[in-house]
């Protein structure tokens, strides 16, 4: 009620001000207050005194009501409408419009606004020319509104909780130009709100915390001081700075406190501004900072280092820095020509609070060194940067988060290094940026999220070294970049997720390491790539991603590894490639969902001085290349074949020989366009599970190398297309379940080895082209269900040893009569001469 009741009087105010009546001379305000009422009789004693403004100050603290105005006869004010009758609303295209004249009425929790029901809809709002006020919770928890509304100047006043938690609204905040009062909470939790807050001179009353949880960084106030409740900016840091013209001083000095912080009003810092931009006012504080520089403060917040000679350098302390200014409110800066020094952390702000230093930056021609972190967080500073070519040292960080740059940067001849984070999150330069053939190192993260920056971008042959994430994330390049002949070394991330850069990329012969994450993510490259020819490891993720790469990859022959994923993504890529003779590792994914290669891929390997082969291939190293359309080829340096390897290659053609003693899971599941042979010499140890599943077009017999000793589950099931035997060798000794399910091509006798101890479920089952007689060692002693099931070629069974263990009346599916099981005369474990094994005859052999 007593929120309502506030709001209700600053209403009333606003639209007697609004129709030209004085309050003072045709309303007596008996026992009145309201918020629009700067200073008034409100105690009826004939006059205006600290007892009125204490019962204003208590009224807009919530503290006590007051009755309406009354005219001088007695009778009580007309009716003034509430209900906003003479308002409409629609929702067009996402934009809440309110038309019409007069004031909104006011809505709670309890009584929402007939929009609240589609405030998901509302991204932006506008309220005609004619409407006097936003009523009381009228857009909160319109949490899709992404900008504040543009009000009208009609309007006077804004009410409780109005705009209360809108999060989403970004963006400065304008208040209209005869706006009288703003209610308690209204822009309560807009957090997206930026920039210093222009305070109308209209403005009489503002409510409680109603700005607090606001992202402003500052208020400016362009008349007397206002009636405002408690905490009307919420919990603010030192880095908060409220604002006034000198003119309107005073009005400010009933509650202004000068303290060792400098002057505060309502518990924020205060700056008094000049009325001409010449007269800074009388001093506020000075000092030293270096042996022949002295330091300054003004009354209106200009700093101003004057004399000759180096400045002192500082260290953090806290969330800014050493710097004696640090105790003041500093809202302009003026560097003297003569100071040769910008002392390290001199003008420091941590990122946890917003400096107050704003305006342009001058540097002058006396500069020679800008020391360590010197600008680091004064988010304020704004305009071109301008580095004079008397400047030979940037210290680290030396403008690091200076986030109010615009325009282009240029690194003057005289300067040797730009060192690490030195234009860190600068984010709004908007221009080119140039760097002198002079620099020789460009260090770490310098010029990370930097994403403002347009154009091309140049590095010079005299920068021998990029250093890690240097240019991470500056998304706004939207040339071409040149890496000179000359660099050397380019670090971890150094241009990653640059998006915008276009056209070819040519790393030059000089470069020797270029390390992981390098270009990672620089999607918006549209030629060619061509790689150094020195390096000797093309590590994880330099390339991941880098989608728009054309043309034929050539991977020089001095590389060894090529990383995890250092070519994933890369789907732009042409033509064939080979992998080169001395590359003893492809890392896991390195080559992933490269789908426009087209043609042959060839992989020599390598073997080492004793013929040795050591070239490792990860898991899922050219999964989804689905464009290959030619022949995979293999060296006999191939040692291992990773995981899905291969998976999804879908175009490969012709014959595939293989030689790696270890062929990994799924390794060319589902590569259904070879057509020819597959050829698995002796040098195969192991086949993991569905490593040929789906390859659907070989052809011929399947000769299983020698040395294989394991068959993984369902390894080549579903290879519908071979023609010819099977045959297993020697040193088989497991055969998983379903290993050769729906092999139905392949023909002629089976016959399980004499190291065969299993044979999974399924294994066989579906291969309706095996004929004849299936013989099976003495060392069987495992068969599970279904083993043969669907083999219906096959007209007996052969058990050279004692039965085996198996659900005997599965093991061949259903059979009649005609199908025999033989058994050695005196093995264990068999039915009688005569009787059934499960459901199938059997029949006696002499061994």
């Amino acid at each position: 009620m007593k929120k309502q009741s506030m709001t209700l009087c600053a209403l009333i105010l606003a639209l007697i001000l609004a129709a030209g009546v004085s309050a003072a001379e045709e309303f007596v305000p008996t026992k009145t207050a309201a918020p629009g009422q700067l200073v008034g009789d409100i105690d009826g004693d004939g006059e205006v005194n600290a007892e009125d403004r204490l019962i204003l100050s208590r009224f807009l603290a919530g503290w006590e009501d007051y009755k309406l105005y009354f005219r001088k006869d007695g009778s009580e004010l007309p009716p003034v409408p509430l209900n906003g009758d003479a308002l409409t609303w629609r929702i067009e295209d996402g934009t809440l419009v309110i038309e019409g004249t007069g004031r909104m009425r006011d809505y709670s929790s309890a009584d929402p606004a007939p929009w609240a029901d589609r405030a998901a809809e509302i991204r932006s709002a506008r309220i005609a020319d004619g409407v006097t006020s936003a009523g009381n919770r009228a857009f909160a928890g319109c949490s899709a509104l992404t900008a504040p509304p543009a009000f009208p100047a009609s309007l006077t006043s804004i009410g409780d909780e109005a705009f209360d938690g809108c999060s989403a609204m970004k963006g400065e905040l304008t208040l209209p130009e005869n706006l009288a009062a703003i209610g308690s909470y209204a822009f309560a939790d807009c957090s997206g709100l930026t920039g210093t807050l222009s305070v109308p001179a209209s403005v009489t009353a503002i409510g409680k915390r109603a700005f607090s949880g606001c992202g402003i960084t500052g208020a400016s106030f362009e008349g007397n001081a206002p009636e405002v409740g408690a905490s009307v900016f919420g919990d603010r840091g030192t880095g908060f700075a409220v604002q006034c013209k000198k003119e309107f001083a005073e009005s400010f000095n009933a509650d202004t406190v000068f303290s060792a912080s400098g002057l505060t009003w309502h518990g924020y810092r205060l700056t008094v501004l000049s009325e001409n931009p010449g007269d800074d006012g009388q001093i506020t504080a000075s000092g030293t900072c270096g042996p022949n520089l002295t330091w300054t403060l003004f009354e209106s917040g200009l700093l101003e280092i004057e004399g000759t000679g180096p400045m002192e350098d500082y260290s953090a302390a806290g969330l800014s820095s050493t710097a004696p200014w640090q105790e003041y409110l500093v809202t302009a800066l003026k560097i003297q020509d003569g100071v040769s020094s910008i002392g390290s952390y001199a003008f420091y702000f941590d990122k946890q609070i917003k400096s107050t230093l704003s305006g342009t930056l001058t540097i002058p021609d006396s500069v020679t060194s800008i020391g360590q972190y010197a600008f680091s967080g004064c988010t304020g500073l704004s305009g071109k940067l301008i580095i004079p070519d008397s400047v030979t040292s940037i210290g680290s960080g030396a403008f690091y988060n200076c986030t109010g740059f615009t325009g282009d940067l240029s690194i003057p001849d005289s300067v040797t290094a730009i060192p690490e984070k030195a234009f860190g999150k600068c984010s709004g330069f908007t221009g080119t940026l140039s760097i002198s053939d002079s620099v020789t190192s460009i260090g770490n993260s310098a010029f990370s999220d930097c994403g403002g920056f347009t154009g091309s971008l140049t590095i010079p042959g005299s920068v021998k070294s990029v250093g890690s994430w240097a240019f991470s994330n500056c998304n706004g390049f939207n040339g071409s970049l040149t890496i000179s002949n000359g660099v050397t070394a380019i670090g971890a991330g150094a241009f990653s997720g640059c998006t915008g850069f276009t056209g070819d990329l040519i790393i030059p012969n000089s470069v020797v390491t270029m390390e992981a994450e390098a270009f990672r993510g620089c999607t918006g490259f549209s030629g060619t790539l061509t790689l150094s020819e020195r390096p000797t490891n093309i590590y994880r993720y330099t390339f991941e991603n880098c989608s728009g790469f054309t043309g034929e990859l050539i991977i020089p022959q001095n590389v060894m590894e090529i990383d995890d994923y250092a070519f994933s993504g890369c789907s732009g890529f042409t033509g064939g490639l080979v992998i080169p003779e001395y590359v003893s590792e492809i890392g896991t994914g390195a080559f992933q969902n490269c789908s426009g290669f087209s043609g042959d891929l060839t992989i020599r390997g390598y073997s080492d001085g004793h013929g040795r082969p050591k070239t490792k291939i990860g898991d899922n190293a050219f999964n989804g290349c689905s464009g290959f359309t030619g022949n995979l080829s293999f060296g006999k340096g191939v040692t291992s074949i990773g995981q899905s390897a291969f998976s999804g290659c879908s175009g490969f053609a012709g014959d595939l020989a293989l030689s790696a003693s270890k062929i990994g899971n799924n390794a060319f599941f589902g590569c259904k366009g070879f057509d020819g042979r597959l050829i698995l010499d002796e040098g195969v140890h192991t086949i993991g599970e569905s490593a040929f599943s789906g390859c659907s077009g070989f052809t011929g017999d399947l000769v299983v190398g020698e040395l294989v000793y394991t068959l993984g589950a369902r390894a080549f099931e579903n290879c519908t297309g071979f023609t010819g035997t099977l045959t297993l060798p020697s040193n088989l000794a497991l055969i998983e379940s379903y290993t050769f399910k729906g092999c139905t091509g392949l023909s002629g006798k089976l016959t399980i080895p004499a190291k065969v101890t299993t044979l999974g479920v399924g294994v066989f089952s579906g291969c309706s082209g095996f004929t004849g007689e299936v013989e099976i060692a003495a060392t069987v002693t495992t068969v599970r269900s279904n083993a043969f099931d669907g083999c219906s070629g096959l007209t007996s069974a052969r058990f050279y040893g004692n039965a085996p263990t198996a659900p005997g009346n599965t093991v061949f599916g259903a059979r009649d009569d005609s199908f025999l099981v033989y058994r050695p005369k005196n093995a264990e474990g068999w039915p009688e001469v005569g009787a059934r094994w499960g459901e199938y005859l059997t029949a006696v052999f002499e061994n």
